[in-house]
């Protein structure tokens, strides 16, 4: 008997001893993403690329769980310019910057023990919208031109999976997809406008393990 209660409690002590050893903290870069987005009418639907945009940061809650925080910042600027359907020879216009903030909190459940582990995630999230910019109206009759400055506000979520790639126990690459939508907040709207998204690559980072 005493045998096996020895056996149990070095079985025991061995799982408490590797379970310490597991890398609890993920932190990781996000070099590169894109997305597409459905159903705007002031932005047109189109694939739109971004570099270096943010941070994310997992907490390991056991071999197979991680809680994820995601921050991502974008900047693009845009200049469009198209017939004036009113006045012949006469052009509509109109530039200027959109900048994004996201910030998202989700679940991971990861496959596997190997090197290449897929994953499958939920998050949810807040973003922050802003276009700034001109409008103008160039023609021989009445040009005009205006500045507006617009901020929206957006809850969101998505749905997604991934693939993770550990050469080694400390370093890690991931690349995940997913699709969503956002939903306009504290707009004093009966309709708010809903966003419809997907982000066919939504991140791919390089990232450390601690």
């Amino acid at each position: 008997m005493k045998s096996i209660y020895l056996i149990a409690a070095l079985l025991f002590v061995s799982n408490i001893f590797a379970q310490n050893n597991l890398p609890k903290n993920e932190f990781g870069l996000n070099l590169y993403n894109n997305e597409y987005e459905f159903g705007t009418v002031a932005n047109k639907s189109a694939l739109k690329h971004f570099t270096l945009t943010g941070l994310q940061y997992k907490r390991n809650l056991n071999n197979t769980y991680l809680l994820r925080f995601l921050f991502n910042n974008k900047n693009e600027s845009y200049s469009e310019s198209y017939a004036d359907w009113i006045v012949a020879g006469g052009t509509f216009y109109s530039s200027g910057i959109i900048k994004t903030q996201d910030y998202k909190i989700g679940i991971e459940r990861v496959f596997g023990s190997k090197k290449m582990k897929p994953f499958a995630f939920v998050d949810i999230g807040y973003r922050y919208f802003n276009n700034k910019g001109v409008n103008a109206i160039i023609n021989n009759q009445s040009p005009a031109s205006n500045n507006f400055d617009l901020t929206n506000h957006y809850l969101n979520y998505a749905l997604g999976f991934g693939v993770k790639y550990y050469p080694t126990n400390h370093i890690y690459l991931s690349a995940e997809t997913c699709i969503g939508y956002h939903r306009q907040i504290f707009d004093g709207s009966l309709n708010p406008n809903y966003v419809e998204l997907f982000n066919p690559i939504n991140t791919f980072v390089f990232g450390v393990r601690f």
